[in-house]
């Protein structure tokens, strides 16, 4: 791998690294306050509802109380239970599929010529925020192991464990100055310095780095996180 490419892919994970880390760290409980909600806390500490909702037992009305403890953190059976207790990154071979037959209408056409697609089937669950709580990209509920593919033409220019909460990790680079992240796969089907189209199967959709089964997807435009749903097609 040539030099210039190597020192531009560690700019890439050191951004995604210092950014996962620009969230609040979440103490081992909470103290409900007045006014608070689950979905508030979990604004604050980047947790989903759901997660917190199940860690602490609290039934489907999810009402919660002034002075009740929550804890904020799965417990080591719970997150065994999610992640799986093998932490090596599975290299399988690449496969084309197509997840998507659908005619593309980016909403941002006059930025680039690409026509996105998106990575992989399922309800989106979390959307991207510029502002506090950052998220820097979507998140997309699905099956384990369901394909997740690439959303435009791209060489992989990143392939492994990627920095804190993104888990098992694919960069795309797209051209007009575009990149695509794929983060927390089960298993990683295609290598850097591979070219794949757009359908093409990159990954399996896994919870490597989080505590549900989703894919975080990214697009990022001259360095800068944009929102995906401006560029992903209507469904």
């Amino acid at each position: 791998m040539a030099i210039g490419n190597f020192c531009f892919i560690w700019v890439i994970i050191f951004t995604l690294a210092i950014e996962s880390c620009s969230f609040i760290k979440p103490p081992a409980y909470y103290t409900v306050k007045r006014g608070d909600t689950l979905s508030s806390i979990g604004r604050k500490y980047n947790i989903d509802y759901e997660s917190l909702s199940q860690w602490n037992s609290i039934n489907a009305s999810n009402t919660i109380y002034t002075g009740q403890k929550l804890r904020l953190v799965p417990t080591a059976k719970e997150l065994a239970t999610h992640t799986g207790t093998s932490k090596k990154i599975k290299i399988a071979s690449s496969k084309k599929k197509n997840i998507s037959n659908q005619s593309p209408q980016p909403l941002q056409q006059s930025l680039t010529s690409i026509y996105w697609q998106w990575p992989t089937q399922g309800k989106i669950i979390k959307r991207f925020s510029s502002t506090i709580p950052i998220h820097k990209g979507i998140d997309i509920q699905g099956k384990l192991g369901q394909s997740v593919v690439a959303a435009a033409d791209g060489e992989v220019v990143y392939s492994g464990v990627g920095p804190l909460q993104y888990g098992n990790l694919i960069i795309l680079k797209h051209k007009d100055n575009f990149l695509s992240a794929y983060a927390h796969n089960q298993i990683l089907t295609v290598k850097e310095g591979s070219f794949v189209r757009k359908g093409q199967e990159i990954a399996k959709l896994g919870s490597s780095g989080t505590t549900r089964v989703k894919l975080h997807f990214e697009i990022r435009y001259n360095d800068k996180a944009v929102d995906p749903l401006k560029y992903l097609t209507t469904r």
